[in-house]
């Protein structure tokens, strides 16, 4: 179960890098991601920092702010760098 718990932190802090560098790309910053999204902007600092948890609906909301798709990809077809790191 602890392997689990270590994956999914270590799979947060991926996503958490993959967002910010997203919002490089397009040039977002927190403030303007922060009206996009109506949440406010030490909410946004608050997740990307990992103080805070982000919700589901928020997540979904920052995601779709910068473009990216949610994919749930079932383990077996997953070949994926994290799949090979963390769940096998």
């Amino acid at each position: 179960m602890e392997s689990y718990k270590n994956a999914a932190n270590e799979a947060e802090k991926m996503i958490l890098k993959f967002i910010e560098d997203r919002m490089v790309e397009l040039t977002i910053d927190e403030k303007l991601l922060s009206k996009i999204i109506k949440v406010q902007e030490t909410d946004i600092n608050d997740y990307l920092n990992g103080r805070k948890t982000i919700p589901l609906n928020i997540f979904l909301e920052v995601l779709g702010a910068l473009k990216i798709r949610p994919y749930f990809v079932p383990a077996e077809a997953d070949q994926t760098k994290m799949n090979r790191m963390f769940f096998n």
